[in-house]
C-alpha cells in the first residue's frame, strides 16, 4: 500500500521520473482503480456544490458516476489509442500500457475537488462559481500532467507531443472535409 501512495504522490510531485519508474512495472489496474476513485471523488465534490446552492437541481448520484466514469474511459482509451497510433508513425516506441497508466493516473488532481468543493459549498455565496474556477485550474493541472506523461512515455520532443497531442482537432474536419465533398462528388457522379 505504501508503494502505491508513494507512486501517486510522485507522480504528483515528478511526473517524468515517475513515468521511468511505471515503464518497469505493470500498474495499469492500480491506475484503472486511481482513475474510477477520482472521478467518484470529483462526482461527489459536484453533488456538494450543487446541493448547497438552491437555484440547481440536484441530479442521481449514481447516474451521474456511472456517465462520467464511462465517459472518461470511453475518452481515455479513444485519445491514447489514436496518440499510440500517430506516435508510431512518427517511429517513437511506446508501450500502450504506460500511456494507458499514465494517462489514468493523471486525474489525480480531482481529488483535491471534495476538499474545496465542501469549503465553496459552507462558506461562499456563490459556490457554483468558484467550484467552476478551481475546477478550471485543475483540469489545466491534469492536462500538463498528461503532455509530460505522454511526452516521456514515448520519448517525444515538446513540438512532436503537442503535435500528436493536437493531432485529432486537425485530422477528424479534414476527415470530415474529405468524406463530404467524397460524398458530393459521388451524388454528382450520378446525375
Amino acid at each position: 500500500m505504501e508503494k502505491y501512495i508513494s507512486l501517486t504522490l510522485d507522480f504528483i510531485l515528478s511526473p517524468k521520473s515517475t513515468v521511468e519508474q511505471i515503464k518497469q512495472s505493470n500498474l495499469t489496474g492500480f491506475a484503472l482503480f486511481v482513475l474510477i476513485l477520482a472521478v467518484f471523488t470529483q462526482t461527489v465534490s459536484n453533488q456538494v456544490v450543487l446541493s448547497a446552492d438552491s437555484s440547481h437541481s440536484v441530479p442521481l448520484l449514481y447516474l451521474n458516476f456511472l456517465f462520467c466514469v464511462s465517459l472518461s474511459l470511453l475518452a481515455l482509451f479513444l485519445y491514447l489509442a489514436w496518440i499510440h497510433f500517430v506516435s508510431n508513425l512518427f517511429h517513437k516506441e511506446g508501450n500502450i500500457k504506460t500511456a494507458i497508466t499514465t494517462g489514468a493516473l493523471c486525474f489525480i488532481p480531482l481529488f483535491v475537488a471534495f476538499p474545496f468543493s465542501s469549503i465553496f459549498a459552507a462558506f461562499s455565496p456563490s459556490p457554483v462559481e468558484w467550484y467552476s474556477g478551481f475546477m478550471s485550474i485543475i483540469v489545466l493541472w491534469m492536462l500538463i500532467l498528461f503532455f509530460i506523461s505522454i511526452k516521456n512515455t514515448y520519448s517525444l520532443s515538446g513540438s512532436q507531443a503537442i503535435t500528436i497531442l493536437l493531432s485529432p482537432v486537425i485530422f477528424i474536419p479534414v476527415l470530415l472535409v474529405i468524406s463530404i465533398l467524397g460524398i458530393l462528388i459521388l451524388i454528382l457522379s450520378f446525375s
